[in-house]
């Protein structure tokens, strides 16, 4: 089932990160489809973004894929000196 049609608030319980060694790690080697901006709001999408942004600090990252958290969405943030 598409996370991407589960409204935000159901999406930021079910985010975490997901490595080639999760169980549910088959999400990382499918194609996501295209992102549809008219399928969340803005306010919704900058939830995801800040949800995402956290995890990937909390991991010392510079960068984190959608499917990374187990999101089907084509979409990814990279950090560049602290700057989103």
């Amino acid at each position: 089932v598409s996370q991407s049609r589960y409204p935000v608030k159901t999406l930021s319980k079910k985010m975490e990160l997901i490595t080639t060694k999760s169980k549910n790690s088959k999400i990382l080697k499918q194609r996501t489809p295209d992102f549809n901006f008219q399928t969340h709001s803005a306010k919704e999408i900058k939830e995801v973004i800040a949800i995402m942004r956290k995890i990937m600090e909390e991991q010392g990252g510079i960068g984190l894929s959608a499917n990374q958290v187990g999101l089907d969405w084509r979409m990814f943030i990279a950090s560049d000196n602290n700057k989103f």
